[in-house]
């Protein structure tokens, strides 16, 4: 008998005593199996067919991988096999741009929904006792809960339950929502039906094995309990096993297991993760066509608890990322660049020393040097000063001779990254190497525009939340604060590096340059990413005077754009100023484009204005719209009643090797 078969025994033997799940209210059925696929939607990512992205602009699809190329940023080493799957050659416009990095981990940097002060629509009635104040945010909680129970979870579940009534995107949403704010046993019953069922469209059965995932919970009085996620951790291993599954829906179903791997455990045997680990790292040993769903299976080892990773599991990806042959196989560039950020998230003994190996190697392909960059940022918060000392000497001298604009802008962000973690932690050693310092503060101003571009946002993040007691720090604050201004006035490197400026200014809480990114915010001629990048800015900073409020509430209803409104909306929350949600379900009902769509419901999420779930469950009903729209509705739901303070699959995208992305990662980093 399997290792698997014996762990599903013994879960059966648990479960024999577990209460039945008609005690949480009934067992949730998914619609009758003769159900077809829908004809009218071919198999594709859960999002629409026109990807919607995150708030403040989105991240395209990326384009098809050119042949590999003698690129001048490959120093020796020698050229990967261009016929190899997940070999690349240049980096694409998509990746070489900083934006791309920072809507991938912005909410690292951002604080979260349960942030905000107020909600419009929870009333707290004052209490005349000596007791406590009650607090906002467990209002909004308990209003967010009652609304799920009593309005949210029956109306998709009764889109999901008619055959007819829930097509393509539309069902694939209702699938992804109702995980999103309604995690109870019944339904991950439901989704792990819908996945494993071979007669359904890859459309649905991907959303449903992503959704899995999407049940996690930061509360613990909000989880699912560690018996009932066991037995759903090891169906997803089996239909990551099913090699009838479509790739994706099981690159999805590996994904799923990272988003849960902080979640209860129900056994001694499972606890930290252990079991899931092994798993995970049994299944990468074999060879297969794509390295889709390889990568997935890296990603979700990645995000286990370390205390569950076997030391040899931790060796062995050391030898994959040095390109040696583990499990008896080749790897390819993409899956040692995965394998390095693997190693580098789940630490162990060596990690740092083999993160600065690393980066002092010459002949690795550019992908892993890059995760290597990206990897040393990582760390940098949670290793000792000296490390950090060493990982700022290892970076500085890494790719010095690089080419490639991304290879620097990434060395740059490295550095930023480094020095900031120092400074929060109180250490100023850093400080006194003026070799680093001057690097820092000239990168903006030297290089390709995509470069500058980096450097610009690595200031911002070298100061975010830095105290300024001491007169070493607060000159460095003061010298980056003054080059990012000045860099704001005189427009320098135009709109792409205009837009990584505001970001750093905000990252930075730069008060004194409000009133110049307010009239970025105005300015209707200015381009509307640009104008995002002011208000995502403007919420980071905090500020209510020199107009702020009235700004954003314009933006917010603004037609010409379909950025702006939304990262108006996620400024309005990070300033406790939820007021507008009634316009903005008419912006995201009205509007004509998907994206328009997409980016009202990312607003509407963002704000939290539980009054505006009516009017979305109308029009998530109304059959007359358009599929499309009618799913954007219940994406809205979603996004609106989750419970978390951050969107759950950023935990994926943050600090990942974002340059060497396969589909299934990219379609699951821009999920709604």
């Amino acid at each position: 008998m399997s290792r698997l078969a014996l762990l599903l025994c013994a879960l059966a033997l648990l479960l024999a005593t577990a209460p039945e799940a008609e005690a949480h209210g009934g067992r949730l059925k998914p619609p009758p199996e003769e159900e077809p696929p829908p004809e009218d939607v071919p198999p594709g990512p859960p999002p629409p067919p026109q990807m919607p992205d995150r708030p403040g602009g989105g991240v395209p699809p990326p384009p098809p991988a050119p042949p590999t190329t003698n690129d001048p940023d490959d120093t020796g080493g020698g050229t990967p096999d261009a016929t190899s799957p997940g070999n690349r050659g240049r980096a694409s416009p998509w990746e070489e741009r900083w934006q791309s990095w920072w809507k991938l981990n912005r909410w690292a940097w951002l604080p979260g929904r349960h942030a905000l002060r107020d909600r419009p629509d929870v009333v707290v009635t004052p209490s005349a006792s000596d007791e406590p104040e009650p607090d906002p945010r467990d209002a909004w909680e308990a209003a967010r809960a009652l609304g799920v129970r009593e309005q949210i979870a029956p109306a998709l579940q009764a889109l999901l339950a008619d055959p007819h009534g829930a097509l393509g995107e539309l069902r694939s949403a209702s699938l992804i929502a109702l995980a999103k704010t309604h995690a109870t046993p019944e339904v991950l019953e439901l989704l792990l039906e819908y996945a494993n069922d071979r007669g359904r469209a890859s459309l649905i059965r991907e959303s449903a094995a992503i959704a899995v995932g999407l049940l996690r919970r930061s509360e613990d009085e909000l989880a699912l309990d560690g018996t009932t996620l066991d037995v759903a951790r090891f169906r997803l291993l089996r239909l990551i096993d099913d090699k009838t599954a479509p790739t994706r829906t099981r690159a999805f179903a590996a994904l799923s297991l990272g988003l849960l791997a902080d979640q209860p455990y129900g056994t001694p045997f499972t606890q930290r993760g252990r079991v899931v680990a092994h798993e995970l790292w049994d299944r990468l040993d074999a060879k297969r066509a794509s390295d889709e769903v390889a990568v997935a299976l890296l990603t979700a080892l990645s995000q286990q608890p370390p205390a569950g990773v076997k030391p040899e599991v931790l060796e062995k990806l050391s030898e994959v990322v040095l390109g040696r042959r583990v499990h008896s196989r080749a790897w390819t560039e993409r899956e040692r660049a995965h394998a390095l950020t693997a190693r580098a998230r789940l630490g162990g003994k060596g990690s740092v020393r083999f993160v600065l190996r690393t980066l002092s190697a010459s002949r690795l392909p550019k992908d892993v040097r890059r995760a290597a960059l990206l990897a040393a940022a990582e760390m940098a918060d949670r290793v000792t000063e000296d490390e950090r000392g060493d990982l700022a000497t290892a970076v500085l001298r890494a790719e010095s001779s690089a080419r490639s604009p991304l290879t620097k802008g990434l060395r740059r962000l490295a550095l930023g990254r480094i020095v900031g973690a120092d400074l929060r932690a109180g250490c100023t050693r850093l400080l006194k190497r003026g070799n680093l310092v001057s690097e820092l503060l000239s990168g903006p101003q030297a290089g390709a525009v995509s470069e500058r571009a980096f450097s610009t946002l690595a200031l911002g993040i070298a100061v975010h939340g830095v105290e300024t007691e001491s007169k070493s720090v607060a000159s460095f604050r003061k010298r980056s604060l003054d080059l990012l201004g000045k860099a704001l006035d005189r427009n320098r490197g135009g709109d792409e590096q205009q837009g990584a400026t505001v970001i750093a200014l905000g990252l930075a809480g730069d008060l004194e340059r409000v009133p110049a990114i307010v009239a970025i915010l105005n300015d209707t001629n200015r381009a509307p990413d640009m104008r995002g990048h002011a208000a995502t800015a403007l919420g980071m900073i905090g500020s209510h005077k020199h107009g702020v409020p009235k700004a954003l509430r314009r933006a917010l209803t603004d037609r010409r754009s379909d950025v702006v409104p939304s990262e108006a909306g996620l400024a309005l929350a990070l300033l406790g100023m939820n007021e507008a949600g009634d316009a903005l379900v008419k912006s995201l009902m009205s509007a004509s484009t998907e994206r328009g769509m997409a980016h009202g419901a990312l607003a509407l999420g963002q704000l939290g204005d539980l009054q505006a779930i009516p009017a979305l469950l109308e029009a998530a009903n109304d059959d007359k719209r358009s599929t499309i729209s009618r799913a954007m509705a219940v994406a809205a739901l979603g996004l609106l009643a989750d419970p978390e303070r951050r969107p759950s699959l950023f935990r994926l995208s943050t600090d990942a090797c974002y340059t060497a992305l396969t589909n299934a990662l990219h379609e699951a980093f821009t999920i709604l």
